[in-house]
């Protein structure tokens, strides 16, 4: 998908999602606990992600707003099967599963200050991690996976051992681009609920540096050998063609393409045809 590097502006709209994601203040209100009002005034204050429809109508992406809200250390109780089944998997891995303490038919309005009216979703379902979500807030401008290729990160139930291998792979060939690799790996070693692949490790990759810690610990800063692979990757682009290069750095085009953007790279231009050569 084409990237925009950015940063989010109070009271700004957060740059273009999939419209199947927006969420309708009503339905996110059920889901948080509080009022539209409140929402909107969030909204408004730059204290959470929104994005306004062609015709100026307010709404809201579970991805942007969950982080958002456990960063002013909310409860963010997990999604009502309503939103959970339109949600990608690493929404879910954060948030929770499909509420089944309350029914998402009768939602817990919550009062005007923002609080829920009782305390019943709140004493039984997780909140997502702080820290977390934050770095979920950074990562959605900076990092090289996107929700397209969210699915690589995360089990899908009884998947043959095989199939998990070539994901693992093709995900940690993703992760081994990114710019902020070691900060998504800090956040999956210190958060021993997350499941899939943070920082280009499995759970079991994370169980075991938790036995055998490194002496020098995690680099810090930006990943430089993402950025030595990016710029091996962009003369393999200008030379043999975007396509040819993601295939040889095990990624989709999408992402080399975001991965470009994000180290200020620029997109390589095709090369010239044997034609196009014969004619100059």
């Amino acid at each position: 998908m084409p990237v925009a590097v950015a940063t989010l502006s109070p009271a700004a709209p957060s740059p273009p999602v999939d419209p199947a994601l927006l969420l309708r203040p009503g339905l996110v209100a059920g889901w948080l606990g509080v009022t539209t009002r409140t929402l909107a005034n969030w909204a408004a204050a730059g204290k959470v992600p929104f994005h306004r429809t062609e015709h100026g109508h307010l709404r809201f992406v579970a991805a942007e707003l969950a982080p958002a809200v456990a960063a002013m250390d909310r409860v963010v109780p997990p999604l009502p099967a309503s939103i959970a089944q339109r949600q990608p998997k690493a929404v879910l891995a954060v948030v929770g599963p499909p509420d089944s303490f309350a029914s998402a038919a009768e939602p817990d309005q919550g009062g005007e200050d923002g609080q829920p009216s009782s305390q019943g979703r709140a004493v039984h379902t997780p909140t997502a991690s702080v820290q977390v979500g934050q770095f979920l807030v950074r990562q959605r401008f900076y990092g090289a996976c996107t929700q397209a290729t969210a699915e690589l990160f995360f089990d899908h139930g009884r998947e043959p051992g095989h199939l998990v291998r070539q994901r693992h792979q093709a995900a940690k060939a993703i992760c081994a681009l990114c710019p902020i690799l070691w900060e998504c790996r800090l956040v999956g070693r210190a958060d021993p609920t997350l499941v899939g692949i943070w920082g280009g490790e499995t759970e079991a990759d994370r169980h075991l540096a938790h036995r055998t810690p490194s002496q020098t610990g995690l680099p810090a800063g930006e990943n430089q050998e993402g950025r030595r692979l990016a710029g091996v990757a962009a003369e393999l682009a200008s030379r043999d063609g975007p396509d040819a290069a993601a295939r040889a750095l095990g990624v989709p085009p999408a992402t080399l393409r975001r991965v470009f953007a994000l180290y200020g790279l620029g997109q390589p231009s095709s090369p010239a045809s044997p034609s196009d050569s014969e004619g100059r």
